[in-house]
């Protein structure tokens, strides 16, 4: 009767070993599919034989069993787990921590197991109770486990030592490398178990970290979970603690040293041997050979597997190596980039920024981790949501969406910025990739180019309406001079005569303002000394000033020389002292002038300024104690047509104007206000080595007149007859021509017939300059004066190379078209 009771128990022990593969189908339904993490000892792990064992695998046959319900435990890698259960691959994650950053995709068991972390140490040492005790020792802890994250956040300062596995670790430690070490308890005890060598080590009172590992099914399951529940409410602690027990054991304190706990094992091990063979040696003998033969056979495939594990291991090895040099060089790229680069997890968090992206941005990967990054304005937030929906449910990269981004400090970058899909080695989204690139320059150098757009096309319409423009404001102006010197003054008609003449001026220094703005003016440089000509300047804006503006100087420099066309610095000061004039009339206060010598060492806050090559300058300065101006009226106060004056009272270039002239002289232009402050301008200008230069006077000489003989050609009828009557008016004989060929033909007819030659510009079929070469060709001697609207054909300088004596521009005052044929005329008979 003992024989077959025997036989039995031996067989379901067997059946217990092999994990009792019958359950499986023995419920009478499918089974629920559990996974979990493949080689964590001792809580899932797949033995030599290909079965699935440990502390979380019993625990949860032991839960099959009470409960009645079949169950397969499958291992992989964690990641692969999570994505096995959301997909429905498998139906359970066996044991999981419930971080809150998983609350979206899982729900969870109630705890199953404790997971608390403890300090191991030297059985010598003492006082290893706390965190605090650690500072001293290097501690040894696992890479990447939940000992060494609580410890790199608690403390900076503490010397962690990161090992591969628990294995290598307690290796470490038996060689003397370690004093200290954190591990949770059924892994340590196992590992330290299966050495035997625990008695070495003490493990502290109280844990450092405590920790549950809980069941997970997918977010919403809400009928696996209570079956789960309610199946592990069944399942007592001592249970628990007896499977714990029977994986980990008690392999550490004060315990018998492992060579005599051998000793005394083998001694009972032997007499429990020799008991068992006394007792069943009468069934044994009959088997032994069968016993050899079946040892010779699994020895054989022993050899075989080892032999293929050896060839998967170089293989696997091999395959390592690559995988560490491509992420090597993955790495490489990533950091060398001169783009900031980010990647985000599912959940909008990063897990890896490049140094370009601190250097960007200013953020490390350790100040945004985990949370995400401040860097979206409002504004930005809900487009770059769009992108980032339709990237992830498309899976279509975007390139190059411009939008803003904020740095660390709190400026605003333009950025561009590419995203496109990241992928795990089976093909799923793990989240995004985000190249940014700072365009703050490129859009600078964009608003730079716009502008320079602006200006030529403001410069090509100025140039367009001068000519036509200055021609019918010289009939008006010509004609109201005749009749201003034909008019007495006690006549009614005088005083409206005289406006006549004063808006003529004005529309005549307006279209000199766009001229200048748009550096198509006739610009006459010569070695002048300025001081001079800011005295003049101020003797006429005095007259204007009311008596609650003083006007004080300050001329440290009166004798520097620049090189500069006398009648735009006059402009320049006069615009200037014209603005503080309007900021100082409803309150008055102080408009100062000053001149000095200015050093250019590279520091000064330029606002505009051409290629500085002059290191030495005239610095003429502007201030007023007005109101001053706030940031943004001070951005635009450049800008053509922007005024903060009323339309009758300004255009709006003036200081346009002023910076057109200071540019093309080579200087710089300086602008400070403050709020209830004042306002100062600097104009910088190259000052030249010049001991003597003359200076020029501002004069207006009278009228004089004369009985020589001019040809004057114009293509404009109405240019025609004032001109006609304008030096008739002077005494001159004069013969008009419409018609540039007839005018030659004139002179080629008879050389000597006239004494003098004034020609419009911009005429069909010969320009005045193709004219004045013809002309001079048959006669060298005769003066020519050419007047000009706008053109850009000819300047001054070319005009004088040709031996035409004077390039005008239109309208021409009376008085200084009087005084120039007179002084041509004198000149050439002082030749003749």
């Amino acid at each position: 009767m003992i024989k077959p009771i025997a036989c039995f128990a031996v067989f379901a022990c067997i059946l217990i070993q092999m994990g009792l593969p019958w359950t499986h189908t023995a419920f009478g339904r499918e089974p629920y599919v559990i996974t979990g993490e493949w080689n964590h000892f001792p809580f899932t792990f797949t033995d030599e034989e290909g079965r699935v064992n440990g502390i979380l695998v019993d625990i949860w046959r032991l839960w099959s069993e009470k409960n009645g319900i079949p169950i397969e435990y499958q291992t992989s890698c964690s990641i692969e787990a999570y994505h096995k259960v959301l997909k429905g691959d498998a139906d359970i994650i066996g044991g999981m921590i419930p971080f809150d950053d998983y609350n979206d995709l899982f729900d969870f068991s109630i705890p199953i197991l404790n997971l608390d972390y403890f300090i191991f140490y030297r059985k010598d040492l003492k006082g290893v109770e706390k965190l605090s005790d650690l500072t001293p020792f290097r501690i040894g802890v696992v890479e990447g486990g939940h000992a060494e994250i609580f410890l790199r956040r608690q403390s900076a300062a503490l010397d962690l030592a990161a090992f591969s596995s628990m294995k290598a670790l307690i290796g470490s430690a038996f060689n003397g490398d370690l004093l200290v070490f954190i591990g949770s308890t059924q892994e340590t005890l196992f590992h330290l178990g299966a050495t035997g060598e625990g008695w070495r080590f003490k493990m502290s009172e109280t844990p450092l970290i405590s920790l549950q590992l809980c069941a997970a099914v997918k977010k919403g399951r809400h009928n696996h979970l209570g079956m789960i529940n309610k199946g592990f409410a069944s399942i007592s602690k001592r249970e628990i603690d007896s499977i714990e027990k029977r994986w980990s054991g008690n392999a550490i304190g004060h315990q018998i040293p492992w060579p005599l706990l051998s000793f005394g094992a083998m001694l009972i091990a032997g007499a429990a041997t020799a008991v068992f063979l006394w007792f069943w040696n009468y069934q044994l003998k009959n088997k032994v050979s069968l016993a050899t033969a079946d040892l010779q056979i699994k020895h054989q495939q022993l050899e075989q597997s080892e032999s293929a594990l050896r060839k998967s291991e170089e293989k696997y090895k091999a395959l390592y190596a690559e995988s560490k040099r491509a992420e090597d060089l993955y790495r490489s790229l990533l950091d060398s980039s001169a783009d900031a680069i980010v990647i985000y997890n599912l959940d909008g968090y990063p897990t890896f920024v490049n140094p370009s992206f601190t250097r960007i941005f200013g953020w490390k990967l350790e100040d945004v981790e985990n949370r995400r990054i401040p860097f979206v304005p409002v504004e930005e937030i809900k487009k770059t949501e769009s992108i980032i929906e339709s990237i992830l449910n498309h899976e279509t990269p975007h390139h190059g969406f411009e939008t803003k981004r904020f740095t660390k400090d709190g400026r605003i970058v333009d950025v561009s910025v590419s995203t496109s899909c990241c992928h795990d080695h089976e093909g799923n989204t793990t989240g995004l990739l985000a190249v940014i690139r700072d365009i703050s320059e490129t859009k600078k150098l964009e608003a730079r180019l716009r502008q320079a757009q602006k200006m030529e096309a403001i410069g090509t319409l100025a140039g367009g309406v001068a000519h036509d423009f200055n021609n019918i404001l010289s009939a008006v102006m010509g004609y109201t001079e005749l009749a201003l010197r034909n008019t007495q003054s006690d006549d009614q008609a005088y005083p409206y005569l005289q406006q006549i003449s004063k808006a003529c001026d004005r529309a005549a220094d307006l279209v000199r303002q766009i001229l200048s703005f748009s550096r198509q003016g006739e610009i006459e440089p010569q070695p002048i000394k300025i001081s001079p000509i800011v005295k003049e300047a101020l003797k006429l804006i005095r007259a204007s000033l009311p008596s609650t503006v003083e006007i004080q100087t300050c001329f440290n420099d009166q004798k520097s020389t620049v090189n500069a066309d006398p009648t735009q610095i006059h402009q320049v000061l006069m615009n200037l002292c014209t603005n503080a004039h309007h900021a100082l009339r409803d309150t008055g206060g102080v408009l100062k002038v000053g001149l000095d010598v200015a050093e250019f060492t590279g520091e000064e806050p330029f606002l505009l300024h051409s290629n500085i090559e002059a290191e030495s300058f005239v610095k003429l300065t502007v201030s007023d104690t007005g109101p001053g101006m706030d940031k943004n009226t001070l951005e635009r106060i450049f800008d053509p047509y922007f005024t903060t004056k009323a339309k009758s009272e300004g255009t709006g270039l003036g200081l346009a104007v002023v910076q057109g002239i200071v540019a093309a002289h080579g200087g710089a232009l300086t602008v400070s206000s403050r709020i209830n402050k004042g306002t100062t301008f600097s104009v910088f200008l190259p000052r030249i080595d010049e001991s003597e230069s003359e200076t020029v006077e501002m004069f207006e000489e009278k009228a004089l007149g004369g009985h020589e003989r001019i040809l004057f050609v114009d293509d404009e009828e109405s240019i025609v007859e004032i001109g006609q009557e304008i030096l008739s008016y002077l005494g001159y004989e004069v013969t008009t021509v419409t018609k540039s060929p007839t005018a030659l033909k004139m002179v080629e007819e008879s050389p000597e017939r006239f004494d003098l030659v004034i020609s419009d510009m911009t005429m069909p079929h010969l320009t005045g300059y193709q004219l004045a070469e013809k002309i001079l060709e048959i006669r060298p001697d005769i003066p020519i004066v050419i007047c000009t609207g706008y053109s850009d054909a000819i300047d001054s300088e070319a005009a004088i190379k040709l031996g035409v004596q004077e390039l005008l521009m239109k309208p021409v005052n009376f008085n200084v078209l009087a005084q120039k044929i007179r002084k041509y005329l004198n000149e050439n008979k002082s030749a003749v």
